[in-house]
């Protein structure tokens, strides 16, 4: 959407992942580990085509995480993924 415009989206269209600052990983709140992003991911999309992963991650996160954790979601070929503020 154009700067300053915001796009309401329906959020069982969302993925939620986010990266503490520990490196711990949770998706819909339910721990996981990062070698489980990709078939998790895959398996969403599977069931919802209208998916939008939404990344998210603590301020103390470490940068190598968020990668590894975005390179999980591309590899499980996600349509659309978001790096996001938390809302926390």
């Amino acid at each position: 959407p154009p700067v300053g415009e915001e796009v309401k989206i329906n959020p069982k269209n969302i993925l939620n992942i986010f990266i503490n600052e520990r490196g711990g990983i949770l998706i819909d709140k339910d721990v996981v580990e990062l070698k489980d992003i990709r078939s998790i991911v895959e398996q969403r999309i599977a069931e919802n085509d209208k998916l939008i992963v939404s990344i998210q991650m603590d301020k103390n996160a470490t940068y190598r995480m968020m990668i590894d954790v975005l390179d999980e979601a591309k590899l499980a070929e996600a349509p659309k993924i978001s790096l996001a503020v938390p809302e926390f």
